[in-house]
This record gives C-alpha cells, structure tokens and sequence, in this order.
C-alpha cells in the first residue's frame, strides 16, 4: 500500500532527522575523515549502536520512498529496539504510522516530539498532514497558517491552505489563497491551484447534471497540469499533484500521462 500525498511529507521528514542517507554514523557523529584515536571497549560499543541506528532509520525512509511498507515496518521494528525513545526513531514511526493510517497513533507520537520541539517546522507541517489526510481541514489550516508567519512567500504552504478552504467548499477563499501566489514563479503551485478549483468546479457541476460543463472544467485541470508536466520535472509536479490524488480529484495514472519522464520534458526541479 502507498501513500501518494506522503511524498512531501517524507521530504520534510528526511530534512528533520539529522543522519546522512551516504554516511549515517558519521553525519550524525561529526566524524572527520582523520585518523581516529583508539577508543574504550564501551565506547566502540556505543558508536557501532549509534551506526547500527542510523542505518535502521535511513533503511526505513528507503522503503518508505519505494512504497514497500512491509519493509518500512519490519525495519522500524528493529530500531525500535534499538532506540524505542530516539528522537529520530520516534519520528520515523510517525511516517510509517502515518502511511499505515493509523493517524491517531502517529498523533501521539508527532505531539511527544512538538512537547520538545514546539517550534519545529518539519513536526508541525507533519501534523498538518496528518489532519488534512483525516480530513480536519480547520485543523490543518491553523497549522499551516501559523508555519506561513515565519515563511510568507512559502508557495507550497499556500497550495495546501488553499486546498483546505476549497475541500471545505469555500472556493471564494481558495481563490483569495491562489492570489498570494506569484505566476509566473519557480514552483507549480500556481497551476496546480488553478487546477484544483477546476476540478472542484467539474465536480460540482456534474452534481447538478450539468455534465459538459462539468467536461469542460475538468478539461480546464488537466489542460494546467499538462502545462505544469511541461515545465517543471515529474517529481516536482508529484509533490503537488499527491494531495488532488488523495482527495480523488484525479489519478496518478491522469498525472503520470500528462508530465513527461525524466530526461524527456521539462527541465525545471
């Protein structure tokens, strides 16, 4: 099972936990590439626990990133462990908790960590999503309004607060948010607002059996998301596209048509 709209949450997540995918054990302890002084028998034992986490814990964000949960929670096991009360164990159970969508659990853990970390963007951007993907979209929007008073042109927060607005049916308020974001710009977020709305406005006119105006707002989407897939890379698009893919507004086969492949269209990251 996958979880599209994780991917930027895992992005967010892999910025937060502080070991390095090329060499764990040394990111995380400072080591230089000098000549290391002999060190005691319990020290060693300590440092090969400490290497022997990282690789767990960099293991687990692999697997996640490849959609194999079952890989990702066996993983974790191990370094739970290891490290039941790391930091960095405990917020990568609330990645797996959170694509096993058992969101309460990953809530207890996302709050544990925001007890010690108020402040931390990466945590409460998390919890934000946590929200959105249960459909507390009060809740996330707070969130992520409160992260944009520290980082106002931020364009993929103003994607997701306007996603909030339009998904609780207020599309004069999501229009206001697609304002906030400049366009041209060196995201997708603007197509990917416009798209939206679109797509919000087909559905609500197919309600009212208004179907080729609805075909002709739908039409409106994609023609945004063809135009974002010749701009920007597929993997920029996806961190965009992911939430319209949780929230059934289109599917991934939709996006994955329209945005060419690497190395075969736009060349923007």
């Amino acid at each position: 099972m996958t979880l599209p709209t994780l991917r930027f949450f895992i992005l967010v997540l892999s910025s937060f936990l502080p070991f390095s995918l090329m060499s764990p054990g040394r990111a995380q302890s400072g080591v230089s590439d000098a000549p290391a002084k002999e060190m005691p028998s319990g020290e060693k034992a300590d440092a090969a626990d400490h290497d022997q986490l990282g690789t767990q814990l960099n293991l687990v964000r692999e697997a996640l990133q490849a959609g194999d949960l079952a890989g990702a929670r066996k993983t974790l096991d191990n370094a739970l462990l290891l490290a039941p009360t790391d930091v960095r164990v405990m917020n990568i159970q609330a990645a797996v908790l959170t694509y096993e969508r058992n969101f309460d659990e990953a809530r207890k853990v996302f709050l544990k960590l925001l007890g010690e970390k108020p402040d931390d963007f990466s945590l409460n951007w998390n919890l934000a999503e946590v929200d959105f993907l249960q459909g507390n979209y009060f809740s996330a929007r707070q969130r992520l309004l409160k992260l944009r008073e520290s980082r106002p042109k931020d364009e993929m927060l103003c994607y997701k607060i306007l996603l909030t607005h339009l998904l609780e049916g207020r599309a004069h308020l999501a229009k206001e948010e697609l304002e906030k974001i400049p366009f041209p710009s060196d995201t997708a977020a603007y197509y990917y607002g416009r798209a939206a709305l679109a797509f919000q406005e087909a559905k609500n006119l197919s309600t009212l059996g208004e179907k080729e105006a609805s075909a002709k707002s739908r039409q409106e989407g994609l023609d945004w998301l063809a135009e974002a897939g010749r701009i920007f890379r597929l993997q920029h698009n996806l961190l965009f596209a992911d939430s319209l893919i949780e929230k059934k507004f289109i599917t991934r086969e939709e996006v994955t048509g329209l945005v060419p492949l690497p190395g075969s269209g736009g060349e923007t990251d």
